[in-house]
């Protein structure tokens, strides 16, 4: 049932798209603008695939030019078919790029330097299955990535690295096209050959033409600049070509014009099977690591050029999709003779332009390619190589002008420094070297840049951040006198060597600092911390060896189980003297634990234990009139252990004054978890604000430990009230100094976190 349904699917999927198609070709405003994007298309990927090729099959391997062509103008057909069909979005255009022309003539470089002495024939066939190993290898990690749902991958490589790689990439283009413009016209090596006299006579018109256009294009924004440019200028050859009378023979002698001189040659297959015999897979396997550079430049321009047509055409692709649809066409390109062709952003661009967005543009556009390979090599014979050249120096210095020059005023400086680390690295060693070296500077460059960033969220005293237990007034105004004694670090991110030598830098002046010598607690919050390399544990072991010095106990909250495992060790191995160091679940634990220990230096008696319910009241209220009416308007009870003194949503009719023992304010979480927002010691009040509002309770409290409290309910409070309005005056004035004592506690810690 399930299998008929989907077969029922698929057919009218099918039976829709080929409506549209009949729709396109019958439509004269859907048809007219497809073949007109389908013929510029042609034309532009024709002249790339030729410049391309010329770049490649230069020098010693011109001769075989013809294969060059074929496979450029093959992936053309190849990918500019299959792709938008296999696509996401039939809108997008597909076919090979001018930036991986660089990577291939580096194939062919250090082919002809592995094979010589060999025929180059050899040369040139190993050439062309090196590309075509190469072009199934790229297929093959387009296809495992888009599989392996990483087609996010792009997002997590250093931009100064894909900048610099891609301005790299530019520079290689420019000297390839002044390679095709100049060709071997002089016997002068390395860079000073374009400067000779013979070299810059063809390498001028070259240069020209790529300065005239990325002129042109700041201010004509059309499709047809660069096809009006290139005829306009062949035109202009030609032209000169008659003035001069001189003929094409001479003119082909002289670099003039494309030495096709294998014109006989098919275009198509580009090697026969006889000539696989031929290859020299050992040569073949050594350009490994030139193909991994390709496969990295194809899959960041891919993923980049997505991200771009998203924008363009205003909808969500999904980038896994597009990475399995490119993978899978340059395995079978591989194949069928075509090298690396994916998703292009500037061909999308003109097409939806010109409105050509349609499938039938795309089938258009593979018959006329179809048409040029089936013609053959002899009439682009007749394209000068200083147009093909110019448009390499088009293309080169257009990517120097989009990722160097432009980005210079908003790029820091060090990645300004990975980029031209980068460069240099190209021109000076290659790819391969350039792309391992900025990786490696970019890693540098974010480890200095992390470990910069404190791991410190903040940093407070006692006096600014205290904890959640509400005790008596005398014991809050001694903890707020000897604030100073604690200072505490609440630490978040990740911990390794940089970051914690950061942060041992701050604490330690803190520790340093002479407001700080009277410093006895150190309370450092770990509860934040998503995790610590054992590289971090050193400078905790130079901190804990600190404190010992100077005689500040260490107090560790929040750690999860591995870090207080390996701080545990540490101590260990220290040899710390007992209770210079301690751990606690949580930060409140641990305050209220320095807190305890601070208020055991208080010459008072223990006021939970010694004083009697009115001397507590006396203490509280100041006024021992007043705290005889409240105490006779009070109940006495007491509370079991694990009592509840009421729950949250109860409704509100007393106040309780803790006379012995602990509660645990609790508020009870959506989840039916519990939160404990305070713990109340001898000398606290609870329950009344919700006695003035009349509002039901908004947490529960619990008895952690047997308790006594005077309880205060709301017709005793309103008994006192009317009865001794005076006392009850006095009761009010504590209530609002407690309230105020609270309010400026929270202040401070407020002012503490926007420091």
């Amino acid at each position: 049932m399930r299998s008929s349904h989907q077969k029922t699917e698929k057919s009218d999927a099918e039976v829709t798209a080929f409506r549209a198609l009949v729709q396109s070709l019958t439509t004269p405003s859907i048809l007219l603008p497809s073949v007109t994007v389908a013929t510029v298309l042609a034309f532009l990927n024709t002249a790339t695939a030729l410049a391309i090729a010329a770049l490649i099959f230069a020098g010693p391997l011109t001769p075989y030019l013809y294969m060059g062509i074929g496979l450029f103008l093959i992936s053309s057909l190849v990918g500019g078919l299959l792709i938008p069909a296999t696509s996401g979005c039939r809108a997008i255009r597909a076919g090979p790029r001018g930036p991986q022309a660089p990577i291939f003539a580096a194939m062919a470089v250090a082919l002809v330097t592995t094979m010589d002495g060999q025929p180059l024939e050899n040369v040139a066939v190993t050439l062309v299955v090196t590309i075509l190993v190469a072009t199934i290898a790229t297929g093959v990690v387009l296809y495992v990535i888009g599989r392996a749902n990483l087609g996010k991958l792009v997002r997590y490589l250093p931009y100064p690295v894909v900048r610099g790689f891609l301005a790299g990439i530019g520079y290689l283009l420019i000297l390839g096209g002044a390679t095709v413009a100049a060709g071997s016209a002089t016997e002068v090596t390395g860079l000073a050959r374009f400067f000779a006299p013979d070299a810059m006579i063809h390498l001028a018109p070259a240069l020209a033409f790529a300065v005239v256009l990325l002129a042109a294009e700041q201010r004509i924004k059309h499709w047809m600049l660069m096809p009006s440019l290139m005829v306009l200028s062949v035109g202009i050859f030609y032209g000169a070509l008659w003035a001069f009378s001189i003929p094409l023979e001479e003119a082909a002698a002289n670099h003039w014009l494309t030495n096709l001189s294998s014109v006989d040659h098919a275009f198509f297959p580009v090697i026969t099977m006889d000539q696989v015999a031929l290859v020299n897979w050992s040569a073949v396997l050594e350009q490994s690591g030139t193909i991994a550079v390709l496969a990295f430049l194809t899959v960041t321009m891919l993923l980049l050029d997505i991200s771009g047509i998203e924008v363009l055409l205003r909808r969500d692709l999904d980038p896994n999709h597009e990475l399995k649809a490119a993978g899978l066409t340059n395995i079978a390109g591989g194949l069928l003779s075509a090298p690396v062709a994916f998703q292009t952003l500037p061909d999308t661009s003109l097409s939806s332009t010109l409105g050509g967005n349609r499938f039938v543009s795309v089938l258009f556009y593979s018959v006329l390619i179809l048409g040029v390979l089936c013609v053959g090599p002899a009439p682009l014979a007749f394209m000068p190589p200083f147009v093909l050249g110019g448009v390499l120096l088009y293309i080169g210095l257009n990517l120097l002008l989009q990722w160097v020059w432009k980005a210079r005023k908003h790029l820091p400086l060090a990645d300004i420094l990975v980029v031209g680390c980068i460069l240099f690295m190209v021109a000076r060693y290659g790819l391969l070297e350039a792309v391992g070296a900025g990786v490696a500077l970019a890693t540098i460059l974010f480890v200095h840049k992390f470990s910069r960033l404190s791991v410190i969220k903040f940093s407070k005293t006692g006096a600014e951040h205290h904890s959640n237990i509400d005790r008596h007034p005398e014991h809050r105004a001694h903890l707020n006198a000897h604030g100073h004694t604690q200072h505490i670090f609440i630490l978040h991110g990740f911990l390794f060597f940089g970051s914690a030598s950061c942060m041992l830098d701050q604490i330690k002046e803190v520790v340093d600092t002479a407001k700080q010598s009277h410093l006895r607690y150190l309370i450092i919050d770990f509860h934040r911390v998503d995790a610590m390399d054992t590289s971090a544990v050193l400078s905790f072991a130079k901190l804990l060896q600190l404190c010992a010095h100077k005689e500040i106990i260490v107090v560790k909250t929040g750690c999860s189980p591995e870090i207080e495992h390996h701080l545990s060790d540490l101590c260990e191995e220290l040899d710390l003297a007992p209770g210079s160091t301690h751990f606690f679940d949580d930060l409140d634990q641990g305050i209220g634990w320095c807190d305890d220990d601070i208020l055991r230096d208080l010459t008072a008696a223990d006021t939970r234990d010694a004083l009697c319910p009115l001397e507590l009241a006396t203490n509280l209220l100041e006024e021992p009139g007043a705290a005889q009416v409240f105490v006779d308007n009070c109940e006495l009870i007491e509370v079991a252990a694990g009592q509840m003194l009421f729950r949250q949503g109860d409704p509100s009719d007393c106040l309780f004054l803790i006379l012995k023992g602990t509660v645990s304010i609790q508020q009870e979480l959506p989840d039916g978890q519990t939160l404990t927002v305070r713990i109340m010691h001898a000398g606290a009040i609870l329950g009344e604000m919700a006695l003035f509002t009349g509002k039901p309770h908004s947490a529960s409290a619990e008895a952690t430990e047997d308790c006594v409290c005077y309880r205060l309910d709301s017709a005793a409070y309103e008994r006192m009230t009317q009865e001794s309005p005076a006392e009850a005056n006095q009761f009010h004035r504590f209530l609002v100094r407690m309230l105020e004592e609270r309010l400026g506690r929270a202040n401070r810690m407020l002012l503490a976190l926007t420091r």
